[in-house]
């Protein structure tokens, strides 16, 4: 082989690293991957709390956790929602016990200390940091109330973060593996049209779910596992996507997917199959196509 041909045969195999890495980390997560959430369920009393339950992915989630034997708290802002998710997973007769979290995460000023009272003494071994969202505005950022790009950041970065870092230590405490989910979105990678704060956010989130993953690897050498959920479409009643497809679905098969990606050794991973390739082409197609494809698939700004 000429030399030539070793330094192009060289070039070809790094360039195609990447690529083989993706093809290996999607059959390893989507194909071969057995649910292993059962070794974050430490014993009959431990807890698993969803932020964001009381619809959408949230919800999905905690029901999944309930039918493979956790006991659940479940945040929302709404208390009269809550209980009627609390007695819709009661109805599962699985005699888990079912706990409510009440607090409004886009407040200015949350009640910490009355949240870790009423954590106080739970065996805590999976956090899952689904709260968030924002409308899709029809104008641009600078036109948006300020106040209302405070409060989406304040849901979707600071609660997440601050709810973190008050359980983290009691996480990394335990004998047993615990897990940290934070469900992340698309948007942190390819920002929808107006949604700057919205993407922005996500992008804080899954950068703090990178720190924190290495942190705990790497230094602390602790049991915590780290997940940033990536997530595109989801039929989560939310008005966006009203109808289920192989590539939007519901909320309770994500959230089946989501529990059953715990442990997967990936810190940034896409639950549902079909989001992972979409994601891997987003990669592939480059920035200024990918843009064009946003643009074609969000609705048109309302006329003013």
């Amino acid at each position: 082989m000429s030399a030539t041909q070793y330094v192009l045969s060289s070039l070809v195999v790094v360039l195609s690293l990447p690529y083989l890495t993706s093809l290996s980390t999607f059959v390893q997560n989507h194909l071969l991957k057995r649910c292993t959430i059962d070794s974050y369920r430490a014993s009959p009393k431990s807890y698993a709390l969803v932020t964001g339950a009381s619809d959408g992915i949230g919800k999905g989630v905690a029901r999944e956790l309930v039918r493979r034997g956790f006991n659940v708290v479940i945040h929302g802002r709404n208390r009269q929602k809550l209980e009627g998710v609390k007695h819709e997973i009661e109805a599962l007769g699985k005699d888990s016990d079912v706990r409510i979290l009440v607090a409004d995460a886009s407040e200015e000023k949350v009640d910490w200390a009355g949240i870790e009272k009423e954590l106080e003494g739970l065996e805590l071994t999976v956090l899952v940091n689904n709260a968030g969202g924002m409308p899709i505005p029809s104008i641009s950022f600078d036109a948006q109330p300020y106040s209302s790009i405070e409060a989406g950041v304040r849901l979707n970065a600071l609660f997440p973060m601050q709810l973190t870092h008050l359980l983290l230590p009691r996480m990394r405490s335990l004998p047993s593996p615990t897990a940290v989910l934070f469900i992340g979105s698309i948007a942190s990678e390819l920002p929808p049209p107006y949604m700057a704060a919205y993407a922005c956010s996500k992008a804080f989130v899954q950068t703090l779910a990178r720190s924190l993953s290495f942190d705990e690897r790497r230094l602390l050498h602790s049991r915590v596992e780290v997940h940033y959920v990536q997530t595109a479409n989801v039929n989560s009643h939310n008005g966006v996507h009203e109808a289920s497809s192989w590539d939007t679905p519901d909320a309770e098969s994500y959230g089946r997917a989501v529990v059953k990606i715990v442990g997967c050794k990936t810190r940034e991973v896409c639950p549902w199959w079909v989001h992972a390739v979409q994601r891997w082409t987003v990669y592939s197609m480059g920035e200024w196509m990918a843009e064009n494809v946003m643009l074609m698939a969000m609705p048109k700004p309302k006329a003013e």
